[in-house]
């Protein structure tokens, strides 16, 4: 820090609107910071890792026309929003939305802000703070931001920490959402209209589990909650006195999933899902007992679940293939028959009842999705034309037929291959290759019932291993 004071330091010329720029050795965010002083500017800066350094002078420049240079000869591209200068990649700042086309006010009361490095979702924990307004930002928004305003309007500041990260805002009544560009309406959905009950609960939580939160909430608004084995992920949010369906429907979207209310439970699933489990759940038949239970488990395996609550009543469960998925749920005081329901809909399970014997089996291929391959089950994608996928033909029924013997997550990874992915922000589709076949992969869709596809990304797929739970990153092949 000392070296920084002595080669960078700033000679003013004697017009103050001109400055004398001297740089030796210096990192292009200080120098971006003396010149918006001088120039009384606000800065939001996207952090490069590493920084850039730069030596440079610059004799009687305008402010302006100074950070253009150093913004220039850094490699950033450079934005004016009102009085805020946004540096980010020269391809974000190609795609640049003005805030002027959200057709909002740029809000009251004004925020001053000033941070260095700071990661995104603590920035949006301050303005929501500072706002009196909720913000939820998608899971996949990551990005340290260096910002230096002062009085400025807050949705101003919040669009243009947003625009600097490639993200786009939508300002509603109450509240903030961010997403990437092009996937804004995901996250936002059919948004629940304020809720008139007395009860709001307000979140400020930093990397926690989801599940963890969610559970939180039902909890607090006396209800249960069940988590299916592919509900995962980390959150950051901050809510302000909101209500439980409307706080419970942005934990979930913002990481992909569904939610949905079954009695007095909430399901999180995959969002198609959901549709099934609704469908299943209340024709099931009824079973013996009438106890209630209360049950908190953590990644636990179905069949010891399912244990407990047969225990509990007194009945026998019959031994029965699919049961060794895994469930996170907490339900308190509920009737053993609601529990027993819920979980088998949710794995798509069903079961008779004996006398005092219950026996669960499959639900079998009624449960898959229409109009998809048999072997990937995942959304319709009527918008992917022919032409996109020229050459690559989709699974057929036919071949899906064939039934492989178990192997490793590690084995699976080397016979999935990632032969090219088509799309964009808002649909994209993975072509892959598994033992010889050409399949295709959908984010949310899954793959022979072994893996659930999490995430497609431009260069990457990202995958989950059901039975083993785990996780896999597989490269574009080259």
């Amino acid at each position: 820090m000392i070296l920084f004071f002595l080669f960078c330091s700033p000679a003013f010329g004697q017009d103050s609107n001109l400055i004398n720029f001297s740089l030796k050795d210096c990192t292009v965010e200080d120098g971006l910071k003396i010149a918006a002083m001088k120039g009384q500017f606000g800065l939001v800066i996207l952090c490069k890792k590493p920084q850039p350094r730069l030596s440079m002078n610059l004799e009687s420049e305008q402010p302006e026309m100074a950070i253009s240079k150093v913004a220039e000869a850094a490699g950033f591209g450079n934005l004016i929003e009102g009085n805020i200068r946004i540096l980010t990649t020269p391809e974000i700042a190609a795609y640049y939305p003005r805030f002027s086309q959200q057709g909002v006010d740029p809000g009251s009361p004004t925020i001053s802000l000033d941070f260095s490095e700071t990661d995104i979702r603590d920035l949006m924990r301050v303005v929501a703070e500072h706002s009196k307004t909720s913000i939820a930002l998608e899971k996949s928004l990551r990005g340290n931001l260096t910002v230096r305003v002062r009085d400025a309007p807050w949705r101003l500041v919040v669009h243009t920490i947003a625009a600097a990260i490639g993200a786009e805002c939508r300002f509603t009544s109450s509240n903030v959402y961010i997403a990437p560009r092009g996937r804004i309406n995901s996250l936002v959905g059919a948004e629940s209209p304020s809720e008139s009950a007395s009860r709001t609960i307000s979140l400020d939580v930093r990397d926690m589990d989801i599940r963890d939160i969610a559970s939180m909430i039902a909890r607090y608004f006396s209800h249960g909650f069940i988590a299916e084995a592919t509900v995962r992920g980390n959150v950051t949010l901050k809510l302000q006195s909101v209500g439980e369906s409307q706080a419970l429907g942005w934990l979930a979207r913002s990481q992909g999933f569904g939610i949905q209310l079954f009695g007095e439970t909430w399901v999180m699933a995959d969002s198609r899902y959901l549709g099934l489990v609704n469908k299943n759940w209340k024709g099931l038949p009824p079973l013996p007992g009438s106890k209630t239970i209360s049950l908190a488990f953590r990644d636990t395996r179905l069949k010891d679940v399912l244990d407990v609550v047969s225990r509990h009543e007194g009945f026998e469960l019959a031994p029965s293939r699919g049961l060794d998925g895994h469930i996170t749920l907490n339900m308190m005081d509920r009737p053993p028959e609601e529990v027993f329901r819920l979980l088998a809909s949710v794995h798509r399970l069903t079961y008779e009842v004996a006398g005092n014997r219950v026996i669960i089996k499959p639900e079998g291929p009624a449960t898959q999705f229409p109009d998809e391959p048999a072997t990937v089950s995942g959304p319709t994608t009527p918008s992917l034309t022919t032409p996109m996928m020229t050459g690559i033909e989709p699974t057929t029924s036919a071949q899906s037929a064939e039934v492989e013997p178990p192997i490793t997550p590690d084995e699976s990874a080397k016979k999935l291959v990632v032969q090219g992915i088509v799309g964009n922000e808002e649909l994209r589709v993975a072509v892959a290759a598994l033992n010889g076949k050409i399949i295709l992969l959908r984010a949310g869709g899954t793959i022979n019932g072994r893996f659930k596809i999490l995430e497609i990304l431009p260069d990457r797929v990202v995958i989950y291993f059901i039975a083993e739970q785990v996780r896999r990153t597989l490269t574009l092949s080259r």
